[in-house]
């Protein structure tokens, strides 16, 4: 066949090959030679090496063993490149997932003209494909066309699937069940039954969320979107949901659903929980409710705007039995409260998608919510300043403020720190909060742990079992509330919440306390605006 496409000269083993290099150069060698064999064996380099010239190029583009000869590849000064597949772009989240370019005048061949000039030449005729397929399947034979390649029976080296329609589109929506008006276990009864639709399909809605949805009576999950939908078939199979779909409004629009629960990356939560409100649903979305002061508006204007629809953010720590525990011993303070919230938070590799401030918006907006939100709870009140400082001291990147001390005050006076480092031992827990009220003292060490002191008396317990920091007390609240009609949480309180962090990393940046206030998100100051975006 590479003789049929072109090529001076072939072999069909070393000896053979290596004759016909020598011939073909005058005796020089290859100047460039690709290896595109797939096996574990180093055999192939030894071979490229022995078929190059001095100072030749060796490009590795199939995954061979990579035990360099050192002897042979000395001598000739041969060079080693590893083929990345597609070419430049290729792993890069900004390219990617962003779609930004690089300039073609200084990175002319990118995966996506590479792609573009294949297929351009495909549609020219200039590049012959259908010569390398020995074998077609009809789509619903696949499993024929698989085992053919796992047996290896038969010679084989393209394996074409075929549809029936080539002019078809195929469908982002697919029920799973019998009937989509009735999902899951449970039967819905018109007075208590809540249907739920279900945005984002990744480990920790399948770990979390979905199992506590499950495990409550009367709840229909009704439809599962993740973006390539792949995920979605999974968790809606597991869960049996009615349907699943790789299209966020077919969720959003379905008339069935009462409740929308939106688990994606943070850069989308603003766009589709105002889709969502608009769309007559109740809101549950995972922490942080918006990564940017704009967004922060518009959500604000759309709950404003729709105020019989409610909005649950996953600040889930207020729910956990310790916390529950804590707040009834200190319930009657007469003064105010003083809080200490250690999070060992560990690092991540640097290229997580977390740091990244549009997907993420970096861990203080990120995650620093959970902690806000939770001392917030013991204070019986909202923040109404804030002063945040880095271990990097103010105007440090915005990406590397993984390690700060938040200081902030409450309504009632009281005033909690977080102290949030990505410095510490994995082996050290995770969270330590210490509340300190009128001569009492509660300690909750990692939601395993709570200490309660006071006058003497110290009465400790601890759950050997499993840590709950209450995510599934969290679920059953949003789902009562629903029902109800009835938030168990002031919406008002996560404004102010998200808000805080937004101005936390503001402060970071210039070294000074910033004040808190939910009208800043209708009026903020053009200075504090532009930093905060």
């Amino acid at each position: 066949m590479a003789a049929d496409f072109g090529a001076d000269a072939t072999g069909s083993d070393v000896a053979e090959l290596l004759d016909a290099c020598m011939r073909f150069s005058g005796g020089l060698g290859a100047d460039a030679v690709l290896i595109t064999v797939a096996t574990a064996s180093s055999g192939p380099l030894q071979v490229a090496g022995d078929l190059s010239r001095d100072r030749a190029r060796i490009v590795v583009v199939g995954q061979v063993g990579m035990e360099v000869p050192r002897k042979l590849y000395y001598e000739k000064e041969l060079s080693v490149l590893m083929s990345r597949s597609y070419g430049p772009g290729r792993y890069d989240r900004t390219y990617e997932e962003k779609g930004i370019d690089y300039p073609a005048g200084y990175v002319r061949w990118t995966e996506n003209r590479n792609m573009a000039a294949l297929v351009s030449l495909m549609a020219e005729r200039k590049l012959d494909v259908r010569s390398l397929v020995t074998h077609e399947f009809p789509l619903d034979r696949a499993l024929d066309a698989y085992n053919l390649i796992i047996k290896g029976d038969e010679r084989y080296l393209g394996v074409l699937l075929t549809y029936t329609d080539r002019n078809s589109v195929p469908e982002n929506r697919i029920a799973l069940l019998d009937s989509c008006s009735e999902a899951g276990s449970q039967t819905r009864t018109k007075d208590t039954s809540v249907r739920v639709g279900v945005i984002g399909a990744g480990s920790f809605c399948t770990g979390v969320i979905l199992p506590a949805l499950n495990s409550i009576p009367g709840v229909t999950l009704q439809g599962v979107c993740s973006q390539g939908g792949l995920s979605a078939r999974a968790a809606g199979e597991r869960f049996k949901f009615a349907y699943c779909t790789s299209d966020a409004d077919d969720i959003l629009h379905d008339a069935n659903n009462d409740c929308v629960v939106i688990s994606t990356r943070p850069d989308s939560h603003a766009r589709l929980i105002c889709t969502a409100i608009q769309a007559g649903k109740h809101v549950f979305v995972e922490k942080p409710l918006a990564v940017n002061l704009e967004q922060l508006r518009q959500i604000r204007q759309v709950s404003l705007a729709h105020p019989s629809q409610m909005l649950m953010v996953g600040f889930n720590r207020r729910f956990a039995p310790f916390a529950r525990a804590a707040k009834s011993f200190i319930k009657d303070r007469n003064g105010p409260l003083m809080a200490v919230y250690r999070v060992n938070a560990g690092s991540l590799p640097p290229n997580d998608w977390q740091h990244d401030l549009e997907q993420g918006s970096g861990r203080i907006i990120g995650e620093c919510g959970h902690f806000v939100d939770t001392l917030c709870y013991f204070a019986d009140g909202v923040p109404v300043q804030v002063f945040a400082s880095s271990a990097g001291g103010k105007n440090q990147d915005r990406s590397e403020n993984e390690n700060a001390a938040l200081t902030i005050r409450f309504t009632d006076g009281s005033v909690g720190t977080v102290l949030y480092t990505t410095d510490g031992s994995p082996s050290f827990s995770k969270e330590r909060l210490e509340l300190f009220a009128d001569g009492s003292v509660a300690v909750i060490d990692d939601y395993r742990q709570i200490e309660l002191c006071r006058a003497g008396s110290r009465r400790r317990r601890r759950s050997w079992l499993e840590q709950d920091k209450g995510h599934a007390a969290e679920i059953a609240a949003f789902i009562r509330a629903v029902r109800d009609g009835r938030p168990e949480v002031n919406p008002n309180e996560y404004f102010q919440t998200t808000l805080c962090t937004l101005l936390a990393v503001e402060s970071m940046n210039s070294g000074q306390p910033r004040t808190v206030s939910v009208n800043l998100i209708e009026e903020l100051p053009k200075e504090a605006e532009e930093c905060l975006q």
